[in-house]
Protein backbone atom coordinates (compact mmCIF):
# COMPACT_ATOMS: atom_id res chain seq x y z
CA UNK A 1 0.00 0.00 0.00
CA UNK A 2 1.45 3.72 -0.65
CA UNK A 3 0.84 6.03 1.71
CA UNK A 4 1.04 9.90 1.61
CA UNK A 5 1.44 12.61 4.28
CA UNK A 6 1.01 16.21 3.16
CA UNK A 7 4.73 18.56 3.41
CA UNK A 8 3.57 21.73 1.70
CA UNK A 9 0.27 21.53 -0.12
CA UNK A 10 0.90 24.68 -1.66
CA UNK A 11 4.09 23.29 -3.93
CA UNK A 12 1.40 20.87 -5.48
CA UNK A 13 2.14 21.46 -9.67
CA UNK A 14 0.71 20.04 -12.88
CA UNK A 15 -2.85 18.87 -14.07
CA UNK A 16 -5.95 20.86 -14.04
CA UNK A 17 -7.17 23.55 -11.49
CA UNK A 18 -10.68 21.57 -11.39
CA UNK A 19 -8.63 18.70 -9.66
CA UNK A 20 -5.33 19.99 -8.43
CA UNK A 21 -7.50 22.76 -5.93
CA UNK A 22 -9.35 20.40 -4.75
CA UNK A 23 -6.27 18.24 -3.50
CA UNK A 24 -4.63 20.87 -2.00
CA UNK A 25 -7.60 21.72 0.39
CA UNK A 26 -7.62 18.08 0.94
CA UNK A 27 -4.11 17.75 1.99
CA UNK A 28 -4.76 21.19 4.20
CA UNK A 29 -7.01 19.45 5.80
CA UNK A 30 -4.64 16.54 6.47
CA UNK A 31 -1.73 18.36 7.49
CA UNK A 32 -4.20 20.13 10.25
CA UNK A 33 -5.02 16.96 11.74
CA UNK A 34 -1.51 15.39 11.54
CA UNK A 35 0.61 14.30 14.48
CA UNK A 36 3.52 17.27 15.07
CA UNK A 37 6.69 15.77 12.90
CA UNK A 38 9.07 15.54 15.93
CA UNK A 39 12.53 14.34 16.42
CA UNK A 40 12.20 14.76 20.91
CA UNK A 41 14.55 11.62 22.44
CA UNK A 42 15.86 10.81 19.15
CA UNK A 43 18.86 11.29 17.53
CA UNK A 44 19.03 11.51 13.81
CA UNK A 45 22.25 11.87 12.12
CA UNK A 46 23.20 11.78 8.28
CA UNK A 47 25.27 9.09 7.59
CA UNK A 48 27.83 9.70 4.76
CA UNK A 49 29.14 7.05 2.92
CA UNK A 50 32.16 6.52 4.84
CA UNK A 51 30.12 5.19 7.45
CA UNK A 52 27.43 3.49 6.52
CA UNK A 53 29.43 0.84 7.81
CA UNK A 54 27.56 1.35 11.48
CA UNK A 55 24.29 0.44 10.47
CA UNK A 56 24.95 -2.84 9.76
CA UNK A 57 23.85 -3.92 13.48
CA UNK A 58 20.61 -2.51 12.60
CA UNK A 59 19.63 -3.97 8.98
CA UNK A 60 16.70 -5.82 8.43
CA UNK A 61 16.51 -8.78 10.17
CA UNK A 62 13.91 -12.08 9.46
CA UNK A 63 11.64 -12.80 11.86
CA UNK A 64 8.66 -15.56 12.43
CA UNK A 65 6.00 -13.95 9.96
CA UNK A 66 7.99 -12.06 7.49
CA UNK A 67 10.80 -12.43 4.98
CA UNK A 68 13.02 -9.26 4.56
CA UNK A 69 14.80 -8.39 1.25
CA UNK A 70 18.71 -7.90 1.84
CA UNK A 71 20.71 -4.52 2.51
CA UNK A 72 23.73 -4.20 2.13
CA UNK A 73 26.72 -1.29 3.49
CA UNK A 74 27.21 -1.51 -0.84
CA UNK A 75 23.50 -1.70 -2.01
CA UNK A 76 23.79 2.16 0.40
CA UNK A 77 26.89 3.27 -1.45
CA UNK A 78 24.93 2.28 -4.45
CA UNK A 79 22.02 4.82 -3.93
CA UNK A 80 24.24 7.38 -2.51
CA UNK A 81 26.14 7.88 -5.78
CA UNK A 82 22.92 7.95 -7.61
CA UNK A 83 23.13 10.46 -10.68
CA UNK A 84 19.60 10.53 -11.04
CA UNK A 85 17.40 12.09 -7.87
CA UNK A 86 19.52 12.67 -4.61
CA UNK A 87 19.39 9.67 -1.65
CA UNK A 88 20.27 10.62 2.17
CA UNK A 89 20.82 7.82 4.51
CA UNK A 90 20.14 8.78 8.50
CA UNK A 91 20.53 6.94 11.59
CA UNK A 92 17.96 7.18 14.30
CA UNK A 93 19.39 6.49 18.47
CA UNK A 94 17.93 6.62 21.30
CA UNK A 95 19.54 6.99 24.81
CA UNK A 96 22.77 7.05 23.03
CA UNK A 97 21.93 3.76 21.37
CA UNK A 98 21.74 2.96 17.23
CA UNK A 99 18.39 1.64 17.15
CA UNK A 100 17.59 2.06 13.42
CA UNK A 101 17.46 3.92 10.30
CA UNK A 102 15.92 5.39 7.19
CA UNK A 103 16.50 6.56 3.57
CA UNK A 104 15.15 9.42 1.98
CA UNK A 105 14.87 10.24 -1.77
CA UNK A 106 13.93 13.80 -3.58
CA UNK A 107 12.34 14.06 -6.61
CA UNK A 108 10.05 17.09 -7.89
CA UNK A 109 7.42 17.74 -5.48
CA UNK A 110 8.10 14.87 -3.58
CA UNK A 111 10.57 12.93 -0.41
CA UNK A 112 10.48 9.41 -0.54
CA UNK A 113 11.04 7.33 2.53
CA UNK A 114 12.37 4.64 0.51
CA UNK A 115 13.85 2.28 3.26
CA UNK A 116 13.18 2.44 6.75
CA UNK A 117 13.83 -0.08 10.21
CA UNK A 118 14.31 0.08 13.45
CA UNK A 119 15.43 -2.73 15.90
CA UNK A 120 11.49 -3.19 17.79
CA UNK A 121 8.74 -4.68 17.34
CA UNK A 122 6.88 -1.24 19.41
CA UNK A 123 4.60 0.17 17.63
CA UNK A 124 5.67 3.29 19.18
CA UNK A 125 8.98 2.91 18.18
CA UNK A 126 8.33 2.65 14.55
CA UNK A 127 5.65 5.51 14.84
CA UNK A 128 8.96 7.40 16.40
CA UNK A 129 10.91 6.78 13.48
CA UNK A 130 8.86 7.53 10.84
CA UNK A 131 8.00 10.64 12.79
CA UNK A 132 11.59 11.41 12.14
CA UNK A 133 11.83 11.07 8.93
CA UNK A 134 8.93 12.97 8.16
CA UNK A 135 10.68 15.77 10.36
CA UNK A 136 14.00 15.16 7.55
CA UNK A 137 11.52 15.67 4.62
CA UNK A 138 9.64 18.41 5.89
CA UNK A 139 13.05 20.11 5.40
CA UNK A 140 12.89 19.77 2.03
CA UNK A 141 10.36 23.29 1.43
CA UNK A 142 9.83 22.21 -2.46
CA UNK A 143 8.21 18.92 -1.89
CA UNK A 144 4.08 18.58 -1.64
CA UNK A 145 3.94 15.54 0.08
CA UNK A 146 6.06 12.66 1.84
CA UNK A 147 5.88 9.23 -0.10
CA UNK A 148 5.75 5.83 1.82
CA UNK A 149 4.93 1.70 1.09
CA UNK A 150 4.04 -0.58 3.82
CA UNK A 151 3.51 -4.54 2.93
CA UNK A 152 3.23 -4.97 7.06
CA UNK A 153 0.83 -4.73 9.33
CA UNK A 154 3.52 -2.90 11.52
CA UNK A 155 4.56 -0.17 9.44
CA UNK A 156 1.10 0.22 7.88
CA UNK A 157 -0.03 0.88 11.96
CA UNK A 158 2.64 2.92 12.32
CA UNK A 159 2.00 5.27 9.23
CA UNK A 160 -1.84 5.72 10.01
CA UNK A 161 -1.03 6.91 13.20
CA UNK A 162 1.55 9.06 12.03
CA UNK A 163 -0.97 11.35 9.58
CA UNK A 164 -0.38 9.03 6.50
CA UNK A 165 -3.13 8.12 4.46
CA UNK A 166 -3.51 5.18 2.12
CA UNK A 167 -3.40 6.32 -1.23
CA UNK A 168 -3.39 3.22 -3.71
CA UNK A 169 -2.13 -0.50 -3.16
CA UNK A 170 -0.88 -2.42 -5.83
CA UNK A 171 -0.05 -6.71 -6.03
CA UNK A 172 3.42 -8.22 -5.22
CA UNK A 173 4.19 -11.26 -7.31
CA UNK A 174 6.94 -13.67 -7.05
CA UNK A 175 8.05 -16.21 -9.47
CA UNK A 176 8.54 -19.41 -7.72
CA UNK A 177 11.77 -20.96 -8.29
CA UNK A 178 12.99 -23.64 -10.89
CA UNK A 179 12.13 -25.95 -8.81
CA UNK A 180 8.33 -24.93 -7.81
CA UNK A 181 9.27 -23.55 -4.52
CA UNK A 182 7.98 -20.29 -3.23
CA UNK A 183 8.25 -18.04 -0.48
CA UNK A 184 7.25 -19.27 2.65
CA UNK A 185 6.33 -15.93 3.98
CA UNK A 186 5.21 -12.62 3.03
CA UNK A 187 7.85 -10.23 1.61
CA UNK A 188 8.11 -7.04 3.74
CA UNK A 189 8.35 -4.92 0.59
CA UNK A 190 9.90 -0.73 0.69
CA UNK A 191 10.15 1.31 -2.15
CA UNK A 192 14.09 0.74 -2.42
CA UNK A 193 13.22 -2.78 -3.52
CA UNK A 194 12.27 -1.38 -7.29
CA UNK A 195 12.98 1.72 -9.26
CA UNK A 196 9.65 3.27 -7.21
CA UNK A 197 12.29 5.32 -5.04
CA UNK A 198 12.88 6.98 -7.68
CA UNK A 199 11.13 7.08 -10.84
CA UNK A 200 9.48 10.37 -12.01
CA UNK A 201 6.83 10.89 -14.57
CA UNK A 202 6.98 14.33 -13.88
CA UNK A 203 3.45 14.28 -12.21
Amino acid sequence: TAYTRPLHPLQRRGGSPLLVLPRIARALAWQLTAPEASSADWLIERVPPEELERLVPVFPKADDGMAILERSVELFQYLLSCPIVPFSVYSVARSGRLRGYFVLSSVPGQVRVADCWIESHDPADWRALILCAVAKANEDASAAEVVIWSSDQLLAGALRASGFHARFRIPILVLPGADGSVLPLAPRVQLLDNDSAFLNAGQ
